[in-house]
């Protein structure tokens, strides 16, 4: 993993595009490489700490950095450059399942491709996704379950089953379940 890490770094560093960093990309070294930098960083709570930062740091840091922060959590909170604060409220616990930042990095970067401001783009790919959220919940469901603690790879984490509703597969009604593990 230390060889992918300075690999992205190194991707950073030299890029002269806007970028739309998440997961990896996002580590303590990150912060210096893009100063000066086109850029919009989507971290979730633990990606944030990696980073060596806290709730309270995104604005200094997003100002000190001329950057947008996407705080992905139950409410984003999205800061500007300049230091605006937009929270986004709405979506659900489905956006939790894996793959969902990706989609909203995607369409952030979709955005800002077709020269939307990084910001108003995180503000309105934030929206976006939570809408999807909320629409796909009418359809799909879901439904979440405390299971207990478990150790995983050495660490203690919380393990938990989401059931969504019930799906027909060759003729059969059955659940389709998936188990998440949160540290």
């Amino acid at each position: 993993e230390k060889e992918n890490i300075q690999a992205v770094l190194g991707i950073i560093d030299s890029a002269a595009c806007p970028l739309i960093l998440d997961a990896t990309a996002l580590q303590p070294a990150t912060l210096k490489k893009i100063k000066g930098k086109t850029a919009v960083l989507t971290p979730h709570l633990g990606e944030l700490e990696r980073m060596g930062l806290t709730k309270k740091d995104l604005t200094p840091i997003a100002r000190e950095l001329g950057i947008v922060i996407v705080l992905k959590s139950h409410q984003d909170t999205i800061v500007s450059s300049e230091g605006k604060i937009r929270i986004i409220a709405g979506g659900n616990a489905g956006l939790t399942k894996g793959g969902t930042g990706d989609a909203l990095a995607g369409l952030i970067a979709g955005l800002i491709a077709q020269k939307m401001d990084p910001f108003d783009a995180s503000i309105l790919a934030s929206q976006t996704i939570k809408k999807a959220g909320e629409i796909l919940y009418k359809s799909k469901g879901y439904a979440a379950d405390f299971i207990g603690k478990e150790t995983k790879e050495g660490t203690d984490c919380f393990k938990i089953k989401f059931t969504k509703k019930p799906v027909t597969i060759d003729g059969e009604k059955t659940d389709d379940i998936s188990y998440y593990y949160f540290d």
